[in-house]
């Protein structure tokens, strides 16, 4: 009787961590499952690897970046037309005026300033929307 009562403690004790052991394995499975998709979703966006997806623009020897601030429908009447985009490659960030890299610029795009000396923000007409490029600053 007296190993019965030692023998139910270590039987309990054996199952308990067999089952923890299977609920860890479980919730290590469908984390690593949910961490994967979240990989998937996040990495395919689109655009080949190597390619610049961050709209970019070169103008007056400074780049425009797009900061995923949104788009504007309208521009203030301030703003004039300061050029068009003559030329976009997505493998290579811009050097040259008026080229480009990144989605949603095109060849043939409107830019728009306010200052066409040193604008702190421009603006590409992508046909209905205008998307601002903010001023890179030197790292």
């Amino acid at each position: 009787m007296h190993l019965k009562k030692l023998l139910l403690p270590v039987f309990v004790m054996v199952i308990g961590s067999c089952l923890l052991s299977c609920v860890d394995e479980n919730v290590a499975s469908t984390d690593t499952e949910r961490m994967e998709e979240t990989i998937t979703a996040t990495e395919n966006t689109g655009v080949s690897e190597g390619q610049y997806e961050q709209p970019t623009l070169y103008f007056n020897d400074y780049l425009y970046q797009y900061n995923y601030q949104g788009m504007q429908t309208t521009i203030a009447n301030r703003y004039i037309i300061i050029g068009t985009i003559e030329g976009v490659d997505l493998s290579t960030l811009p050097t040259e005026n008026f080229y480009a890299s990144g989605v949603d610029l095109q060849v043939g795009q409107d830019i728009y300033a306010e200052d066409v000396e040193h604008p702190n923000i421009i603006y590409v007409d992508l046909g209905g929307t205008y998307m601002p490029l903010i001023l890179k600053k030197s790292d």
